[in-house]
């Protein structure tokens, strides 16, 4: 870090690499124990519908005789999913823009050598 600011006069921007290297591995941790949140309350709630009559447990199996949900339909956990936070939709927007223009510069470069 020290390095960063004492190269910044002359190099004219901040080194933070480390920085974002470091918050990704935050973001990256943090995810990770929302989705193993959510996989032992999933569990537990099929735990305690577990418990549910015999009755329900027929008509269930035979309603889901049908074929699997496509990819992507939405239709695979059976409830209605939720709308993205906005400042997560910009995110995934501006990441696949980046990743456009350095697909294209790679192929310019390629192009003139």
């Amino acid at each position: 870090m020290t390095h960063g600011i004492n190269a910044y006069p002359r190099l004219g921007y901040w080194d933070r690499q480390k920085e974002l290297i470091e918050e990704a591995r935050r973001l990256h941790e943090g995810a990770r124990a929302v989705r193993e949140a959510r996989r032992a309350a999933r569990a537990a709630r099929a735990h305690l519908t577990a418990g549910a009559s015999s009755l329900t447990r027929t008509r269930a199996t035979n309603d889901t005789a049908r074929v699997p949900p496509r990819a992507g339909s939405g239709r695979g956990a059976g409830a209605l999913r939720k709308p993205l936070p906005v400042w997560r939709t910009a995110a995934a927007r501006m990441g696949s823009s980046l990743v456009a223009v350095g697909e294209r510069l790679e192929r310019l470069a390629l192009r003139h050598n």
